[in-house]
């Protein structure tokens, strides 16, 4: 059984930062999906149907709700 600095050599690289490029991607796709909740919600959609509609967990349908609360976009 290999010892810890054994282990430790063979453990790969970590990854590497995202680039500002691929993170602002990334905002856009989550600002999307957020709108998308809200545009839902205004339909008179409830929490966790919009939740499924769009794929998204429950917890991540509190996080876009609080932050549109925040807002006070969220019905």
């Amino acid at each position: 059984m290999p010892n810890a600095a054994e282990r430790f050599r063979t453990t790969p690289d970590a990854p590497e930062r995202r680039t500002a490029k691929a993170t602002a991607a990334l905002q856009a796709i989550r600002s999307s999906r957020i709108e998308d909740y809200a545009e839902l919600r205004r339909l008179g959609v409830g929490i966790h149907d919009a939740a499924r509609r769009l794929g998204l967990s429950k917890r991540t349908v509190e996080r876009y709700r609080s932050q549109l609360n925040k807002q006070g976009r969220d019905q």
